[in-house]
């Protein structure tokens, strides 16, 4: 799991899985939303609900860097898929997909700021 801790003044304030991908979030959003394995998001909110973290899916597309409280945000839709250019069959397995529109855009374009941690997602509005 390609997880890191984002920290603060010395201290661990959350868990995040950081991807980057060459596309826009505009087609990501147009194949149905982000996509990641469901196994990623289960191990990364085990390792965060212990200690009480949150636990953040963080992508740097095209088009700048989107972030999403996964602790706090249901997947809108969980099906089978994966990519299938590798020919491994433990590429297909089943995945959740978030909605583009639900990530708030943390860098990019007209924006550089910190996420704010405190709740939802986090950033601003995509």
């Amino acid at each position: 799991v390609s997880q890191s801790r984002y920290v603060r003044d010395g201290r661990v304030v959350a868990l995040v899985e950081i991807k980057r991908r060459k596309y826009t979030s505009g087609q990501i959003q147009a194949w149905g939303g982000y996509m990641i394995s469901l196994d990623k998001i289960k191990e990364g909110l085990a390792y965060s609900r212990a200690p009480g973290l949150p636990f953040i899916l963080a992508v740097g597309l095209a088009d700048g860097t989107f972030t999403i409280r996964v602790d706090a945000a249901t997947p809108d839709v969980v099906r089978i898929g994966g990519r299938s250019d590798r020919g491994d069959a433990k590429d297909i397995e089943v995945v959740v997909l978030y909605d583009m529109q639900r990530f708030r855009r943390i860098q990019g374009h007209d924006n550089e700021r910190r996420p704010d941690l405190s709740g939802g997602a986090v950033g601003t509005g995509a």
